[in-house]
């Protein structure tokens, strides 16, 4: 999913990032839960959000979230004062993210 929003991002521009289960902005991107993750979603700004199986990760400590970045700040791709940046990602690192750090990827900690 990150590929496919920098992808929208720098070949669109700044636009609707939201996508989820039910309807994409971005696409014909397909999202599926898998065996660990539950669901899967970006927001308006790019925001991704993954929300794993409790057997998986007990909630309410089982969301991990990507957020997208431009100079190394938090960034909203929806915004036209964006365009043409590049975009680089922050993971696991905020408040909506409730994975404690044993359980993040390795590249998130």
């Amino acid at each position: 999913m990150k590929a496919t929003i920098a992808e929208s991002f720098n070949n669109s521009g700044p636009i609707d990032m939201s996508c989820n289960v039910d309807m994409c902005q971005i696409g014909s991107i397909t999202l599926k839960p898998t065996s660990s993750v539950k669901s899967i979603s970006s927001d308006r700004t790019g925001v991704i959000t993954i929300s794993y199986y409790e057997k998986v990760i007990p909630a309410p400590q089982n969301i991990l979230t990507f957020v997208p970045q431009i100079d190394g700040k938090i960034a909203d791709l929806s915004d036209p004062a964006n365009n043409g940046k590049n975009i680089s990602w922050k993971f696991g690192q905020d408040n909506a993210t409730t994975i404690p750090k044993k359980y993040l990827p390795e590249l998130c900690r």
